[in-house]
């Protein structure tokens, strides 16, 4: 190249400026700039032959990119120009100007025809390394000018798209602009446009080099950021205004929130804990959006902005805001649990439905009846959704890694985080996304999240060594980012240091529903994450009726462990058959009296339980027998409406013993889809006492 650059160079530059095929004029530029950029390391080829051709085959670039019709030669001269200026930014100060302006026509807007987004990309790019042609004194001082008019060009553009709603606080000190005769689907467009424009030159500056240190407006930055955040549709008016021009700033509201989190993105990647006094009211804008009801789209830019600021700032200190922040991130990941019981609900329903009354005994599955259902629901159909769904999971990873969280709120993510964890591997790919990698994608993310959580001491971490080495050989995550380095480092370190990490209290760790506070409870009722043992609560029956299928009676779990063939109820609003005294497998010695005659229909099994609920009585105590209990029948589940005893709480310190000579029997109610003259079955406790004596 050294050699015959000289007569390379003769030829290719004639050929810029004449009207040649875009093919010829292409390889010309990028010979040109072959030459040029990897001659400057040798200084006598520099000193003969770039200082000399570098203006010219500028000043080329500049007329090719304001005159040529192609797109991509467009898009190739700006871009030679933006590397050539770094090269080179001495020997283009002559040409400031002209480059300037011809940046500056590029990301003023559509004026007549709307321009492509790769040429406006280039040409910001191209107008934030202007500044280094005015050398390692000058450059501070352009930088800092360039800033400031591209902040006043996006709040003059903002103003324009805010004209029929009252001007935000901040931008008191702008001047406003009057009424204007602009067509508003014309002017709507164009200043959306610039506005879009003047975000992206702001990202390109917190990108760009500097030769000496600068003063980044972080004030200014952050204010156009809330006020972008803080847009609404409904906003109050200002006088009279156009109907059709109101119409068409209100549909512009959602690009103005993605443009606010585009730029906080970067300016937490680039100003990184200089950003930190601010954080705090970022994150409330940010937790307001989360709490609204948004696209995915929407959701993925509001996300991102969260994830970036808690990379890159520091840890909150303040847990309501985090606590905050959590709650809204949750109900984003809990549609994978509702996808569990959304099929089978919808078909018991439908069958239901198209059944008589006669035909309503009960709804029967048949093992592969998802094989032939055609009408699954899917959790995530479009990849918006997909990509939505893992930024959810990456930023509450960093919520409860970085932020200090509530006991209440601690202990509902975990215990979520883990009900995913375990619900996954019995979702079917196909049904949480036609994306077959996002449940690979999304196990990844939860197993992530679940390390993190069982990391707390050395004794947890010694019974997670599988989870950490699953993590690490079948992460989707590169071994170079530092959440792998950390999982490693774990692995190589599993004890040390066991005396800095901090035990975990005990209400951040309540995984058992004995355990859970009434602060947890209404937590997660008010994040819509439910149990199987809420259907049956009398006070949030008619708010899960909407979310969940009809309540069903269901069994205690450290009671059916224990006597499993003893039908009981673990919760306080149905009959506690339980026993104290016996060991298990023995008969109950607690029920709500000591003889109750068997009802011939429901209504009169209710009624008897209730009167011997409310007038209980004391006998003598039965004494403790050995011998088994027959196998008793278990409690039916009803599918219909909730039972009449659902809705009364019983005490629970009424209680008595049976004696040796009564019979006692207990009438379990009967489904409402069965048929009338179906038996009732009934709890014969005659013949244990029979035995016993």
């Amino acid at each position: 190249m050294l050699e015959g650059a000289q007569s390379w160079l003769g030829v290719a530059l004639p050929l810029l400026p004449k009207n040649e095929p875009v093919p010829v004029v292409k390889a010309s530029i990028r010979l040109l700039r072959y030459i040029f950029a990897n001659g400057s390391d040798v200084p006598e080829f520099q000193r003969h032959l770039c200082i000399p051709n570098v203006p010219k085959f500028s000043s080329a670039l500049v007329t090719v990119a304001n005159q040529h019709g192609d797109i991509d030669v467009k898009v190739l001269s700006i871009e030679t120009l933006t590397h050539l200026i770094q090269v080179y930014p001495s020997l283009h100060r002559s040409l400031h100007a002209g480059i300037s302006t011809m940046a500056l026509h590029y990301l003023n807007g559509p004026n007549p025809r709307p321009i492509p987004p790769i040429v406006v990309q280039a040409a910001s790019q191209l107008y934030s390394v202007l500044h280094l042609t005015g050398g390692k004194v000058g450059a501070a001082n352009l930088w800092r000018k360039s800033l400031d008019d591209t902040v006043n060009f996006a709040w003059a553009s903002l103003m324009r798209l805010r004209t029929t709603y009252k001007p935000p606080a901040p931008a008191t000190t702008i001047l406003t602009p009057g009424p204007s005769n602009e067509d508003p689907l014309v002017a709507i467009p164009l200043h959306l446009e610039r506005l879009r424009a003047a975000i992206r030159v702001l990202k390109d500056h917190c990108r760009t080099i500097t030769p000496r240190p600068v003063t980044f407006p972080i004030g200014a930055a952050v204010r156009l950021c809330m006020t972008l955040l803080s847009c609404a549709r409904d906003e109050e008016a200002q006088g009279p205004i156009d109907q059709t021009l109101r119409n068409l700033e209100a549909a512009i509201v959602p690009a103005l929130w993605t443009l606010a989190c585009e730029l906080i993105v970067d300016l937490a990647a680039s100003m990184n804990t200089l950003l930190t006094p601010h954080v705090p009211r970022l994150f409330s804008y940010l937790s307001y959006h989360l709490e609204q009801k948004r696209t995915p789209s929407q959701h993925i830019s509001v996300l991102r902005s969260v994830i970036s600021l808690l990379q890159h700032t520091h840890a909150l200190h303040d847990p309501t805001l985090s606590s905050r922040l959590a709650r809204t991130v949750l109900p984003l990941l809990s549609v994978i649990l509702s996808s569990e019981h959304q099929a089978p609900d919808g078909t018991a329903q439908s069958t239901l439905q198209n059944k008589g009354r006669k035909g309503k005994k009960r709804a029967r599955g048949y093992e592969g009846d998802e094989v032939f259902k055609v009408t699954r629901e899917v959790v995530c159909p479009k990849p918006e959704d997909g990509d939505a769904l893992i930024a959810a999971f990456r930023a509450i990873d960093l919520v409860v890694r970085k932020a200090p969280l509530t006991p209440a709120i601690h202990s509902v993510v975990a215990r979520t985080m883990l009900s995913i964890y375990l619900a996954l591997p019995r979702i079917p790919p196909g049904i949480l996304s036609p994306d077959t990698t996002l449940h690979t994608k999304i196990y990844a993310e939860v197993q992530i999240i679940a390390l993190g959580l069982a990391s707390g001491t050395s004794s947890t971490m010694s019974k997670s060594m599988a989870l950490a080495i699953n993590t690490v050989l079948h992460g989707t995550r590169e071994l170079s980012q530092p959440i792998i380095q950390r999982e490693i480092d774990l692995l190589l370190h599993p004890r040390m240091p066991p005396l800095v990490r901090s035990l975990p209290h005990v209400e951040t760790i309540s995984l058992f529903r004995a355990e859970e506070s009434q602060e947890e409870m209404d937590t997660r009722h008010a994040l819509g994450l439910r149990t199987e043992e809420d259907s049956s609560h009398p006070a949030s029956s008619d708010a899960m009726a909407a979310v969940h299928s009809p309540p069903v009676i269901t069994r205690d779990r450290r009671q059916t462990e224990a006597t499993s063939d003893i039908p009981a109820a673990g919760t306080s609003t149905t009959i506690s058959v339980s026993s104290s005294v016996a060991p298990p497998r023995s008969a109950p010695t607690q029920i709500p009296a000591p003889y109750v005659p068997a009802a011939t229909s429901r209504s009169d099994a209710i009624d008897t339980i209730l009167q011997a609920a409310e007038h209980p009585r004391s006998v003598a105590p039965m004494p403790q027998r050995t011998s088994a209990v027959p196998s008793l029948p278990a409690p039916l589940a009803s599918v219909g409406q909730p039972s009449k005893a659902s809705s009364i709480e019983t005490p629970t310190n009424t209680s008595s013993s049976i004696p040796s000579g009564n019979k006692a029997t207990v009438t379990a109610p009967i489904d409402e889809d069965d048929d009338d003259d179906e038996p009732m079955p009934t709890i014969n406790m005659e013949s244990d006492s029979d035995d016993s004596d």
